[in-house]
């Protein structure tokens, strides 16, 4: 009875941060959308179309850092430091070469991936000017989440919480003024919400590597970036591969679910965007359960 008690004190500390974390980015997502509902209703369905973009980014990333999680886990409860720094450059080096990827394509290619969700060139123009601008921010997000998950497993996790808090309350103020133009900055309509997201995910990456050179806190350096292992890369891989094709599964639908509202009009894809945050608002304690209790079980 004991044990059970100590184990469902430790999911706790785990998955009352993690849920946080993920209430307060979808705080992020809520706000962005509110404030874009009161410019302009072709401003916030496109670019909650143009965020498709970034969300297919994310299960490709995501699939590498969970997979990545588990090996890490495994090698932290094996009291391996030097094996989980060097897994960590390599989620890093993985993470930041999909980012690329996308990052090149919103920049040089974004009507081509807005003509994808929806055939209104009002949507497009708008759309592609948000990708141009938010493009950059791609290569930050998954560098950070790397470093969460460290957070996550350093048994600090509290740390991501006041991160991502942070963030929310400088997205929010960046917007207000750049989306409509206050006390005499140029009113930049939706390119407003993109430049707010770059600063903020710079911010919290920058904030992260900070505190990753505290006294024993797990940190990148140049030999975990030259460190290189074919038989840990197949594990890798063995564990990543069916998180990604799971991943790719809904997460496909669920884009589709976009596109197909895209190819509906602004109306249709408005309303939808509004749900979709508030079904992320929902889900957020149910995420942070089953993040903490993975942590624990790879441990």
């Amino acid at each position: 009875m004991k044990e059970y008690t100590e184990i469902q004190k430790e999911l706790i500390a785990l998955a009352i941060p993690i849920g946080l974390q993920n209430l307060l980015i979808a705080f992020i997502g809520a706000s962005d959308a509110l404030m874009l509902g009161r410019l302009t209703q072709d401003a916030v369905s496109a670019v909650s179309l143009a965020n498709q973009v970034s969300f297919i980014m994310n299960l490709f990333s995501g699939s590498i850092i969970g997979g990545g999680g588990v090996l890490i886990a495994q090698y932290w409860g094996k009291g391996d430091k030097t094996m989980v720094k060097n897994l960590f450059c390599m989620l890093i080096k993985w993470v930041l070469g999909i980012s690329f990827i996308f990052f090149a394509l919103a920049m040089f290619a974004p009507q081509l991936l807005m003509r994808i969700y929806t055939p209104d060139p009002a949507l497009i123009q708008i759309g592609a000017s948000y990708l141009r601008a938010v493009g950059i921010s791609y290569l930050f997000t998954g560098i950070t989440q790397c470093y969460y998950l460290m957070m996550k497993m350093e048994g600090r996790a509290s740390q991501s919480v006041i991160i991502s808090l942070a963030t929310l309350i400088t997205d929010v103020i960046l917007d207000f003024f750049l989306i409509y133009g206050i006390a005499g900055v140029p009113k930049l309509g939706a390119n407003g919400c993109a430049y707010s997201t770059v600063a903020v995910e710079l911010i919290a990456l920058i904030w992260c590597i900070v505190l990753s050179h505290k006294k024993d806190s797990i940190r990148p350096d140049f030999e975990g970036f030259k460190w290189f292992s074919p038989g840990i890369l197949k594990d890798l891989f063995k564990i990543s591969l069916p998180m990604l094709a799971s991943a790719l599964a809904w997460g496909v639908g669920f884009s589709m679910h976009s596109l197909i509202m895209g190819h509906l009009g602004s109306d249709a894809t408005a309303a939808a965007s509004i749900t979709s945050v508030a079904q992320e608002l929902v889900t957020c304690v149910c995420k942070g359960i089953a993040a903490g209790s993975g942590i624990m079980v790879g441990k």
